[in-house]
């Protein structure tokens, strides 16, 4: 429900903005935080959500983008076929964007409202090229990510060392 509603004001509304997390996503933090016995936070950050990241092939891929208050120490990538919650979100995103980390949280092509169909393990190399090709036109990317996940999360990121455009 909140999934939905947030599609409809960010991307429907055709402007994107930072927002303010809401307190069940502070929350998660600070108890994913103290679970994971991580060190303390350093920045707080703001989510711009729904953010659309276009694919060779005119597919939209639906993206979370955490931006840290403060200076960036880089950003990180994470690509996902299993959606974002509140949860998910703070054990993926928002552990790094307090640490003053950019997070990417993008959703793999064909689920949680990116364009495509799903099939597994086939578009990953591809898109994962276009995601970073992407980055590196946003304003505030500075050349610096690392990749994050288990799982198939794992697989992206090797998906992405397959880069077979690169020169």
């Amino acid at each position: 429900m909140g999934f939905q509603k947030t599609l409809k004001v960010h991307v429907g509304g055709g402007r994107l903005s930072d927002v303010k997390r809401t307190p069940g996503e502070r929350l998660a933090d600070r108890l994913w935080t103290r679970y994971a016995h991580l060190p303390a936070a350093t920045s707080d950050y703001t989510v711009r959500r729904g953010v659309r990241i276009p694919m060779r092939d005119g597919v939209g891929l639906l993206a979370d983008v955490l931006l840290p208050k403060g200076p960036a120490s880089g950003t990180v990538l994470v690509t996902s076929p299993y959606g974002v919650n509140t949860v998910g979100s703070s054990m993926t995103g928002g552990l790094f964007a307090r640490r003053g980390y950019r997070v990417v949280l993008v959703r793999c092509r064909g689920t949680f409202g990116s364009g495509g169909t799903f099939e597994p393990f086939m578009r990953e190399v591809d898109d994962a090229a276009d995601i970073v090709a992407w980055m590196r036109e946003q304003p505030w990317f500075d050349g610096r990510f690392a990749t994050h996940g288990y799982s198939y999360l794992g697989f992206t990121q090797w998906a992405l060392l397959m880069d077979r455009h690169r020169n």
